[in-house]
């Protein structure tokens, strides 16, 4: 049996994505930080809603196959896993923090994002 993964984002990975200038729409969950808990809310729930995006304890989060997509999106390398389920986040992480580099093979341009999902 296949042991389950985590697949998306701890809230310390998620601060850095944002340091980095991951945008904040592109997040594909939220992490509930108020209380003793740390709950996945997935954007198409019937919790989520435009008045819980503005709360200060929902922060966002974002799956491996998010994060591979803004990769793409926002490096045009046509970059693709083959393996999804075995994506480790960290990994994804590292890539598009490298990608911010100035001297990045394949530099990062995260407004490349907004044109993506208003096409």
């Amino acid at each position: 049996m296949k042991k389950p993964q985590r697949n998306f984002t701890t809230l310390e990975q998620s601060e850095v994505l944002l340091g980095i200038g991951v945008p904040k729409d592109s997040a594909d969950c939220y992490i509930n930080t108020n209380g003793n808990t740390i709950n996945v809310i997935p954007e198409d729930s019937p919790k989520y809603s435009e008045y819980c995006r503005s709360l200060t304890y929902l922060v966002p989060c974002w799956s491996a196959g998010r994060l591979i997509e803004i990769f793409e999106v926002c490096t045009e390398t046509g970059y693709i896993k083959e393996d999804l389920e075995s994506t480790n986040v960290g990994d994804v992480i590292y890539q598009i923090a490298d990608a911010t580099n100035d001297e990045a093979l394949w530099p990062i341009d995260f407004s490349k994002w907004d044109k993506y999902i208003n096409e």
